[in-house]
């Protein structure tokens, strides 16, 4: 799931994620499709077919915090650098 977040947070280096969600790709849905059909493996009968144990939530938890982490990190460097640019350009309108 935190790789899936961070295909979305880096389709653009300069636009925001929820702008780039307005960009058509077909191969991306489907791949975020799949991954969200995985977790079908919590389903309580497929899981005991596969002998699968769920995780704690804590431990969801902790791996959801930790694939959110580097998303907003990356949305938020992308905000400053458009600000900045922004502000370069205001200070100096030649430089277009």
């Amino acid at each position: 799931m935190a790789n899936l977040a961070l295909i979305f947070s880096n389709r653009s280096r300069t636009q925001s994620l929820w702008r780039t969600l307005r960009v058509p790709n077909l191969t991306l849905w489907v791949v975020a499709g799949l991954t969200l059909g995985m977790l079908t493996l919590y389903l309580p009968g497929l899981s005991q077919v596969l002998h699968l144990a769920p995780l704690p939530v804590s431990w969801l938890a902790l791996a959801f915090g930790a694939g959110l982490a580097p998303v907003f990190w990356f949305e938020g460097l992308k905000t400053w650098r458009r600000g900045h640019i922004y502000s370069e350009l205001a200070q100096n309108p030649a430089s277009l």
